[in-house]
């Protein structure tokens, strides 16, 4: 009884006031992007795109930027009143003027029939498409009915319903339709078989009577499923179900709007009294109200389930979600919460301005903690607990306050701390920025600096053991049996700062600053981070709601971690940001009350039932926003023909996912010229010279839950070869090169050939002239041979000589004129030439020829009078010079490739005879002029067929170094088989 007189007492209220439950919104106003404060319209296209009607033009949304288009942009009128979306999936606006316009491909179309449909909507118009492709419109300011353009451009109309008299009573007539209620006409009548409740049914026609009597006329409609919708008239609005009107109601103000959302939930715009929420279908219970006192033009509900309200001067609102809901009072929905703790249902927590405050969420009280009851109240209330005894522990960073009567409270310390935990055996341990405190019956019994572990200790966690965890700036701690054990060596991310502890009988988990969760199992450690689907690295607080679930805490959103074991730690995330209806991303503490969870945020207290919170398994669109080639941009197409020039590419994208704005990853590749996808978060990419050839590009977005797009975005190029790559150029070219390479390689070839003939003619001229040369000289020796035989009256040898004499002439004249002659030919001119030498010189040397038995003599050429002069030179210069047996031996042998022949003699070899020739003087007519005319002609023939023939004069001596002849090579190399 003392313990609750005194939970009674402790509180006295400062404030007292009843907590309401609201939603957080996020606005959109001028200073965002918006070219107005006034919108009247929204819409959402098949792209994800939100666009919005204002006074100054269409703008878009994409969750990054607004963009604005006017009549620069093709815009009928700026005026803009109404966004309407076809069967094709154009923008379709309206303005004030009644102009249309339509968006496709990048820019706005004015209708071209503008003018010509003034005549009958003047002014203000709604539109209506189907399936066909037929445009109606509707106009407020005009009762001529039943407009219509068809696809080809032509207006049709349908003069046979339409107004007769302003006095009578109005009976709205429309046609319910798959795009809503497309309006057919007026009709006036006195007909009294209409009354207030009952909707008739006249084959596709509906007639309402309007329940008093009509001054003026606006009206919405908008359809539940089939055979039920609302409707509106004025400040009327009517339930209808199966031809019935099964509830209506009465406003003060005109109703602007009705939507249904995907729950059923009916929402009801009330001009200037805000947005009305009825939930179950029922118009009759009470509403949620949304905006008070706003003037709400229009709301619509997204892909991803976010609600749009445009407002007319507000700008627009957005709704996340409906399932995740704050304390809407003004002295802490804005507050940070530092601490926060839940007592016997009730929910204590303290604020970042220094206050405390107790919230029974049972009665939606909030009451402010009278903090005079403190002996010296802390700064910042950092952590605060009520004990299993009833006393409120509050610490902060001017120290621990703790009350423990009905009036004052106590100072237990004057040290920073940052955490409070009751152990199992009802002792208060306190996490300080010097140490590990413990305190029994309030008085402080334990201080780790004073037993020399100074741990500055952030966070505690008693488990079902009794091991305290201990947190620290510099790792994770354990205390149990007196005992401290450093665990940050066990594991690199728990050397790191630790924010938060919690856990069960098998698990620890372990939240850091920097590094994510740590999930400890005996002597196994997991971590888990961004990169694994958490929302962030830096864990501020953690919430373990049963065995398979828990709740993180980063300063970028809430991660709900499912998780179990099987042969590893198996576990999903799912994220929840401001888009899902977080008054903020900055998540400070978590706790359970019955079956809400509350979170402490940097704006207030959130909650949420965790059971019947739905998750958002949309997946992101995503658009190619823009292609520039070579620095210029262009109209965004599916593909585009390039030229070999336009090869510097650069493609910007983006990812449309509200709930994941800022946390929109990418993947990317262009097919064609990498195999590899490309990660990124980036919203645009570059390829600089790309080489000519096909390419694809196709991107994919991620969203904050780890879901891709189901169908990438793609854009084709295709790089022309340069006019040189074609193959008729190259054909061309080739041609070309071809004929000139001919046209060259024959002029070079006539003037190689001009050449090689010139030096043909100098060469066989010269050849000639030494021939001739040589013949004079053997002539005149053979002549005078025939004169000392007529002298001496040897008619014998004078016969016998001229007759040889005679056919020698005649091998030489026939032999003078040819380059090359045969081996036997030669053989035979040396004969007569050597029987010559022997009648004049009466046979005082031997000769011999010999020709080895494999040499074709018949085939085998040489150039002629070659062997002849050294021959010649063998008898007179070394064989007539002894007194011994004079011998001349000749012989032919084939060596490698070609033909040697050897001249050998006994003679007194070179020296001696150049002794005796310089003794003789001028006396000695005999000169070796044939063998330097011989080695000339080599050289020439040498150079002429680019051979390398050679003479080798060899002198040679016997044992004791004296003369016994010469012996002359000549070789003639590849002149054989000729």
């Amino acid at each position: 009884m003392g313990k609750k007189l005194f939970i009674l007492q402790l509180f006295i209220l400062v404030a007292l006031s009843v907590v309401g439950q609201d939603y957080f919104y996020k606005n959109f106003t001028k200073e965002d992007g918006l070219p107005g404060s006034e919108v009247y319209d929204l819409i959402q296209d098949l792209d994800g795109y939100i666009w919005m009607a204002t006074s100054y033009g269409v703008c878009r949304y994409d969750g990054y930027e607004f963009r604005t288009f006017t009549t620069d942009d093709g815009l009928a009128d700026n005026s803009t009143i109404t966004l309407s979306l076809d069967k094709k999936g154009r923008i379709w606006a309206s303005s004030y003027s009644g102009d249309i316009s339509w968006y496709e491909n990048g820019k706005f179309h004015a209708h071209p029939l503008n003018d010509e449909l003034q005549k009958y909507t003047q002014g203000f118009v709604e539109l209506f498409f189907d399936s066909a492709g037929n445009i109606y419109f509707t106009s407020l300011a005009n009762r001529t009915i039943g407009v219509k353009v068809t696809p080809d451009n032509k207006i049709v109309l349908d003069k046979s319903i339409k107004s007769d008299s302003v006095n009578h009573d109005y009976n709205l007539r429309f046609t319910p339709t798959s795009f809503g209620i497309l309006i057919s006409g007026w009709e006036t009548t006195d007909d009294d078989r209409f009354n207030q409740t009952v909707l008739n049914k006249k084959e596709d026609t509906f007639h309402l009577k309007y329940p008093e009597n009509y001054k003026g006329f606006f009206f919405k409609y908008c359809k539940i499923c089939d055979g039920e919708f609302l409707l509106s008239s004025n400040n009327w609005l009517f339930h209808i179900k199966d031809d019935k009107i099964v509830a209506k109601k009465k406003y003060n103000s005109r109703v602007n709007d009705i939507f249904v959302d995907d729950r059923m939930d009916f929402w009801i715009s009330i001009e200037n009294e805000g947005l009305f929420l009825y939930k179950e279908r029922d118009i009759a219970c009470e509403s949620h109200v949304f905006f008070p006192g706003m003037g709400i033009s229009n709301i619509i509900q997204d892909k991803e389930k976010n609600y749009w309200v445009s407002t007319n001067g507000q700008g627009v609102f957005v709704i996340p979600s409906m399932q995740i809901q704050y304390m809407n009072n003004p002295a802490i929905k804005n507050s940070k919460i530092v601490a926060l703790r839940v007592f016997q249902d009730s929910i204590y927590f303290s604020t970042w301005d220094k206050k405390m405050y107790r919230f029974h969420p049972s009665s939606s009280n909030i009451e402010r903690i009278d903090q005079s009851i403190f002996k010296d109240h802390p700064e910042v209330c950092n952590d605060l607990l009520i004990d299993s005894l009833g006393s409120l522990w509050a610490l902060g960073s001017q120290g621990l306050c703790v009350s423990k009567n009905l009036s004052t409270g106590i100072l237990s310390f004057k040290e920073s701390g940052y955490f409070l935990a009751e152990l199992e055996d009802k002792r208060i341990a306190v996490a300080s920025y010097f140490g590990l405190i413990i305190f029994d019956d309030y008085n402080q019994i334990q201080y780790s600096q004073k037993e020399g572990n100074t741990i500055r200790s952030r966070t505690l966690y008693n488990d079902s053991k009794g091991a305290l965890w201990i947190g620290s700036l510099d790792g994770l701690y354990k205390y149990d049996n007196g005992a401290y054990t450093y665990l940050g060596n066990n594991y690199p991310a728990l050397s790191e700062r630790i924010t938060a502890i919690c856990g069960n009988d098998s698990l620890l988990f372990v939240g850091t600053r920097g590094s994510g969760i740590v999930i400890a199992r005996d002597a196994t450690y997991y971590a888990i981070g961004e990169a694994d689907g958490v929302r962030a690295n830096n864990v501020q607080s953690l919430f373990l709601e049963n065995d398979s679930c828990l709740w993180i805490g980063t300063n970028s959103g809430l991660s709900r971690l499912r998780f179990h074991f099987s042969d590893s730690f198996q576990f999903s995330a799912i994220n929840f940001t401001i888009w899902d209806g977080l008054p903020s991303n900055n998540i400070t503490r978590i706790i359970k009350v019955k079956e809400n969870i509350y979170l402490g945020t940097e704006k207030g207290i959130a909650f949420f039932n965790p059971d019947s919170i739905s998750v958002n398994h949309t997946h992101p669109s995503i658009k190619i926003e823009n292609v520039r080639i070579n620095e210029r941009d262009t109209l965004v197409c599916d593909s585009y023909t390039l030229k070999h020039f336009q090869r510097n590419l650069k493609i910007s994208f983006k990812g449309l996912h509200f709930k994941s704005i800022g946390n929109i990853n990418y993947k990317y590749k262009l097919f064609g010229l990498s195999d590899k996808w490309t990660y990124t978060n980036n919203t645009e990419v570059e390829y600089a010279m790309v080489p000519q050839g096909e390419y694809r590009f196709v991107v994919y977005a991620q969203n904050l839950n780890g879901y891709w797009s189901e169908a990438p975005a793609t854009v084709s190029f295709v790089i022309e070869k340069p006019f040189w790559k074609h193959i008729w150029f190259l054909i061309l070219t080739g041609l070309f090169v071809l004929v000139l390479a001919l046209l060259i390689v024959v002029a070079v070839i006539r003037n190689i050939n001009k050449k090689n003939q010139r030096e043909q003619d100098l060469i066989q001229y010269h050849q000639q002239a030494l021939s001739k040369q040589l013949n004079p000289h053997f002539l005149y020796n053979s002549l005078n041979s025939i004169q000392r035989f007529i002298l001496e009256n040897d008619k014998i040898s004078s016969s016998e000589y001229l007759s040889k004499f005679s056919k020698l002439m005649r091998i030489i004249l026939e032999m003078s004129n040819k380059p090359l002659v045969t081996l036997q030919d030669e053989i035979d001119s040396l004969h007569l030439y050597l029987e010559l030498e022997s009648l004049r010189l009466k046979d005082s040397f031997h000769y011999r020829i010999d020709v080895d038995e494999d040499i074709k003599k018949d085939e085998t050429k040489l150039p002629s009078f070659m062997i002849q002069p050294f021959v010649e030179n063998s008898i007179w210069h070394g064989l007539m010079t002894i007194e011994a047996e004079k011998k001349l031996e000749i012989s032919f042998s084939k060596r490698n490739s070609g033909l040697i022949c050897q001249v050998r003699d006994n003679g007194i070899g070179r020296k001696k005879s150049n002794e005796i020739k310089e003794r003789q003087g001028s006396k000695n007519k005999r000169s070796p002029y044939g063998i330097k005319t011989t080695q000339t002609r080599l050289d020439l023939y040498n150079k002429q067929y680019n051979t390398s023939s050679s003479i080798k004069i060899i002198d040679l001596t016997n044992e004791e170094e004296e003369p016994e002849g010469t012996l002359v090579e000549i070789y003639f190399l590849e002149y054989s088989q000729a």
